[in-house]
């Protein structure tokens, strides 16, 4: 009897599709018999509670204080049991071994498992045998604990200052790392961390919403500490609220796509490049806030020369900058007369964070300061100064929202 290869793949998935069957009804039989117990827990997707049977996750279903639930919770499940996963301590062969010269192996050796005492012996012996000045304590509490009590950077804090009177810690963080130290020499706060701006606030005063480099909806599905997923309420709210949508992305993002907004497509990690042909231009054209300058800004006699391009023969003009960004020169003309012109809310803490991680750490704010100092993110502040004098409403006009 002959027979086709189509033929032969439908009834081989048939067959599996069986077979999965009566082993999940075989499975289910015998758990039925099983308690399944709820237990609280959270995190930064959102809190839930564990469905624990006979000491296994078998689901993960969202708590009542979760606004509006998605389905990253759920992926606890597979993540706490994927073979990918590593269960036990390894360390590596050759040291174990105490062969000398083992470092040089480092990056080629292979793992041996050892059991939990064993490990906790090895790092112990370290410990003391390391001066305090040369042991440096790593952690990076956040992004897999969301609470404060039980986060990595809080619990080795601990142990080191009881266990041998401190460690080397780290000053600031990754996630704003050139930003903190700068922020309070310039605006005197944080920014970044402190109260932003109510989205009531926003809805009421708002002409022209900007995101760059974000995307509203997808990055609010998480958070740094529990998310609660209540900003999701109001984009309904934002859809039918008039204010017209600016996305300056790669991408048209689904926060776009769900405004309608208005899509500035830019090459990657270019976002200065715009800012300094918006510069250039608002500064030729004489609209910028001449009188904020010389009150509270330092160092724009430098700044001038350099964006003009008498310090390095590149005047930061928009047709200089389009060639970068790949965006049209009328369209960075535009979008600078826009800042000035509409009470203009401007979305960009990913912009700042995202877009410009370049293995420096927030690298528009670097870029920001390796010229002549860091005083010309006042002169950017300055440049759209004249909408702020209209909107006293206790907004930044450069403001690092939660996003």
């Amino acid at each position: 009897m002959s027979i086709s290869r189509r033929k032969f793949l439908k009834g081989s998935l048939a067959s599996s599709a069986a077979a999965v069957a009566v082993g999940s009804n075989v499975a289910n039989a015998a758990e039925l018999f099983l308690e399944i117990k709820k237990i609280p827990h959270a995190s930064h997707y959102g809190a839930f509670y564990a469905h624990v049977q006979d000491g296994k996750i078998v689901d993960v279903s969202p708590q009542e204080s979760d606004k509006r639930p998605n389905s990253l919770v759920r992926a606890f499940v597979d993540r706490n049991y994927a073979q990918s996963r590593i269960k036990y301590p390894y360390v590596r062969k050759s040291f174990l071994e105490a062969k000398p010269g083992n470092n040089e192996l480092r990056g080629n050796d292979e793992f041996v498992q050892v059991s939990w005492d064993k490990a906790l012996e090895l790092v112990a012996e370290k410990i003391k045998a390391c001066p305090k000045e040369n042991i440096y304590n790593g952690s990076y509490g956040g992004w897999s604990h969301p609470g404060t009590l039980n986060s990595c950077a809080t619990l080795t804090g601990k142990f080191f200052n009881i266990a041998i009177g401190g460690a080397i810690g780290t000053a600031g963080e990754y996630s704003n790392g050139a930003a903190g130290p700068t922020n309070p020499g310039i605006v005197g706060d944080m920014e970044v961390y402190s109260l932003q701006t109510t989205h009531e606030e926003i809805l009421k005063n708002t002409e022209v919403y900007v995101m760059w480099g974000t995307d509203l909806f997808k990055t609010n599905k998480i958070d740094y500490g529990i998310a609660n997923h209540k900003n999701d309420e109001y984009y309904i709210q934002y859809k039918k609220s008039g204010i017209k949508f600016i996305s300056i992305d790669p991408i048209r993002t689904e926060t776009a796509k769900m405004l309608n907004a208005e899509c500035i497509y830019i090459r990657p990690n270019t976002d200065v490049a715009l800012m300094l042909g918006m510069m250039h231009y608002l500064y030729t054209t004489k609209k910028y806030d001449k009188a904020f300058i010389e009150q509270y800004t330092h160092g724009f006699d430098k700044f001038v020369p350099y964006l003009m391009g008498k310090s390095d023969d590149i005047a930061k003009t928009p047709e200089w900058a389009s060639k970068i960004t790949e965006i049209p020169v009328a369209t960075i003309k535009e979008l600078a007369n826009i800042f000035i012109s509409k009470k203009t809310f401007l979305a960009a803490k990913s912009a700042s964070w995202r877009t410009s991680r370049l293995g420096f750490n927030n690298f528009s704010f670097y870029a920001w300061s390796n010229r002549n100092s860091w005083w010309w993110i006042w002169f950017f502040n300055a440049l759209f100064r004249w909408w702020t004098s209209r909107f006293r409403q206790n907004w930044y006009w450069w403001l690092f929202t939660r996003t």
